[in-house]
């Protein structure tokens, strides 16, 4: 299987020269600020698009853009359909990701 990960990402990544690659860390490995390195894995990787600019420390992807108009529509206190308007009009950024986890 690691094998399979490892030779669809390296297609992937050949496919798509010019996107960028980001890695989205799990907390159990960063949990703590005892040690200065952690061991970690590709847990899956994929293409999406990001966006940064809505809510504090918060990435939001745009496969899961049903949370983000579930956010905007509670904080802003708009309709579902403005919510899913502006979410639509956010400007995202194609990517490949990366998710990291424990071994």
């Amino acid at each position: 299987m690691e094998k399979l990960l490892r030779l669809d990402l390296a297609k992937m990544i050949l496919d798509n020269p010019d996107t960028e690659i980001i890695c989205m860390t799990d907390s159990e490995i960063v949990a703590s600020d005892d040690y200065i390195n952690w061991l970690s894995q590709i847990d899956s990787h994929r293409i999406d698009e990001y966006n940064c600019e809505l809510g504090e420390e918060r990435v939001w992807f745009k496969s899961d853009i049903d949370e983000m108009i579930d956010y905007i529509e509670d904080d802003e206190e708009i309709t579902t359909e403005e919510a899913t308007k502006r979410a639509k009009e956010t400007k995202w950024k194609r990517v490949i990701v990366l998710n990291i986890g424990t071994p």
